[in-house]
């Protein structure tokens, strides 16, 4: 599947979520690296292994490091600090206690770092910061991480032009049992006709 913009699926725990979303034409996908993340190295290692064509995230939260044994193509942080020019990854930041010019001027200030650039906003404040996120986004490869409706898709590629999206997994029902409606929706709606 050919879609109109990069999607990346983070927060991936289960091979279930990976291998649906790399079937789908997802790009990117995102695990928690942290040392206290719910899934030990191995278990990543084995979901990986599952999967081909996508690229590895290591995500972590806050300001830490991440633990011994992951292995990933890109690190994710809020901390500008853990990025470097040698080893560019991948800025993520949320909309609190940032104005949008902060963001675009960190983005600017560091762009020898940075991969691309996730912000993380509320799908009320799209509309409200429509100019700002657009002239993001043709400066930095932004990404776009919110609530996101199908019927908005088109809008978005629209009015911001985003490089792309964050989309997030979710926990199985159990093994092998999930419901792909909400994913699904999105992903079909981003499908190039």
């Amino acid at each position: 599947m050919i879609l109109k913009l990069r999607v990346k699926l983070g927060n991936v725990t289960n091979l279930s979520d990976a291998r649906y979303a790399a079937g789908m034409g997802v790009e990117s996908l995102g695990f928690n690296v942290s040392e206290n993340s719910d899934l030990p190295p191995e278990q990543v290692s084995e979901i990986v292994n599952w999967v081909s064509g996508v690229d590895i995230i290591g995500e972590l939260e806050n300001s830490q490091k991440p633990a011994a044994g992951f292995t990933f193509d890109y690190l994710q942080t809020s901390n500008i600090d853990l990025l470097s020019s040698e080893q560019p990854g991948v800025l993520k930041l949320s909309w609190n206690g940032l104005t949008l010019n902060d963001v675009e001027q960190l983005a600017i200030d560091n762009d020898d770092k940075i991969r691309f650039l996730i912000l993380e906003i509320p799908k009320s404040e799209l509309a409200n910061n429509v100019g700002t996120l657009r002239r993001i986004a043709q400066n930095t490869p932004l990404f776009i991480s919110s609530n996101f409706d199908p019927e908005e898709i088109d809008w978005l590629i629209q009015e911001i032009n985003p490089a792309g999206i964050e989309l997030l997994g979710g926990k199985e029902d159990k093994p092998g049992f999930k419901d792909y409606d909400e994913l699904a929706n999105i992903l079909e709606a981003l499908e190039m006709e």
